[in-house]
């Protein structure tokens, strides 16, 4: 017993490596404790594997502008504050390694460049494409000069197609808008593969709207021939007001999902009928889920720009069909920062699971800043986060838990990218 207890208390499975219980009987007992012994080998090795999923994460966030902590390692936020405009960038990686990111450098006085890019699929794979876009990025904007090189990212687009088509990637595409930003005039120059939707919240009239980028396919999809017949990559330009948002975000925030669940907390099952192609129908169950939306989305931005309200409801919500949770940004100053981190605040408590039965040692990570911005918008904090704890390890120190809850897991890395133009 007193061996369980230890591996149970044990925050960091690793320091197990060399623990064992010893019963020097042979009966029940001992083959008891040999069994718990090969399980504690497994936690350990669990533990091992999240450290290099960890480690994977770091090795992608290097690729991103986000700012550093006081040890060097990238946070989940990036921010870069001009007289002419404004960026502010975030990412929170899902489990293991994946594609999604985005990059912003200054080019010179002038201009800025910009990607925001979302690889298919997981794993290393998606990894090794979303490195070869990051490289051909980079090395392209290196040393570049207005007067030299010109504004040509379709040729950009061009290159980083070649590069995943040749190397036969099965299955694997990057859907990406890359940009040039004209900080004295606000014209945004544009060149999508795949992605052709472009949020941009229009201040004059209040109102976020979607511009359709030409119609392009994926990048690695087909090769450059194919393209240039078909439908090619092309450069158009987009215009910024003064105070015009331009808002880049990955199908991450979009699809992130929940569990729709009965009064028991069980998750609801929908009977589904597929039809072969002779025509033959068979009929399984399926999750019910939700998810957030494009239009939550836009909804939050707009209320956090207007110093406004915003009200989730979440389908099927287990607390009851009343249940409501209600946002207050009328303390909010409306800048990029928050029109992020408030859209994530949001997300967050969507896929919260307010339990009733779970204890201490049920939990959920949080970003700090997450937790910053709900405690200043969100009217229910103290009913559904006022058990918090920090993070075990000091490394981590921007993230916190909240105990007594659970949450739906965040299947896709949250990536989201806005530029403002100030002057």
């Amino acid at each position: 017993v007193r061996g369980i207890e230890h591996i149970r208390d044990t925050e960091d499975k690793k320091l197990l490596a060399e623990y064992s219980i010893d019963i020097k009987t042979k009966d029940e007992l001992s083959v008891l404790a040999q069994t718990i012994n090969e399980m504690t080998s497994s936690l350990v090795h669990a533990a091992q594997e999240a450290d290099f999923l960890t480690v994977g994460k770091e090795v992608q966030k290097m690729f991103i502008p986000l700012i550093k902590n006081s040890s060097g390692e990238k946070l989940t936020t990036g921010v870069d504050e001009r007289e002419t405009h404004s960026f502010f960038g975030y990412y929170e990686g899902a489990k293991g390694v994946s594609g999604d990111y985005f990059d912003y450098r200054q080019l010179d006085e002038r201009y800025w460049a910009f990607v925001k890019c979302d690889v298919a699929g997981k794993g290393i794979p998606a990894a090794l494409i979303m490195v070869g876009v990051a490289t051909i990025f980079a090395t392209e904007f290196q040393g570049w000069s207005y007067k030299v090189n010109g504004i040509k990212l379709d040729k950009v687009v061009y290159k980083i197609n070649d590069f995943i088509e040749e190397r036969g990637f099965k299955g694997r595409f990057a859907a990406f808008i890359m940009g040039v930003y004209d900080s004295q005039t606000g014209a945004a120059y544009l060149c999508n593969a795949g992605d052709n939707l472009l949020r941009q919240y229009v201040a004059a009239d209040d109102k976020i709207i979607t511009h359709t980028l030409p119609s392009s396919p994926t990048a690695g999809t087909f090769s450059n021939d194919l393209v240039e017949m078909k439908a090619p990559f092309q450069q158009v330009v987009k215009k910024l007001a003064i105070n015009d948002i331009m808002l880049l975000y990955t199908d991450g925030f979009e699809e992130s999902s929940r569990a729709r669940r009965t009064p028991d907390y069980k998750q609801i099952m929908e009977r589904k009928i597929m039809t072969d192609r002779e025509g033959n129908e068979t009929i399984h169950m399926e999750p019910g889920v939700e998810q957030l939306g494009e239009e939550r989305i836009q909804e939050v931005a707009a209320a956090v720009l207007n110093s406004g309200t915003y009200t989730l409801v979440k389908e099927n919500d287990p607390l009851g069909p009343g249940t409501e949770y209600h946002f207050d940004f009328s303390g909010a100053s409306g800048t990029v920062e928050e029109v992020v981190m408030g859209i994530a605040a949001v997300e967050k408590v969507f896929r919260m699971i307010p339990d009733p039965n779970a204890n201490e040692n049920d939990s959920i990570m949080v970003d700090a800043k997450i937790d910053a911005m709900l405690s200043k918008h969100f009217k229910e904090y103290d009913l559904y986060c006022s058990h918090r704890k920090p993070h075990p390890d000091p490394r981590r120190s921007e993230y916190l838990f909240y105990t007594h809850l659970s949450e739906d897991d965040q299947y896709d890395d949250l990536t989201m990218m806005v530029i403002k133009r100030n002057t």
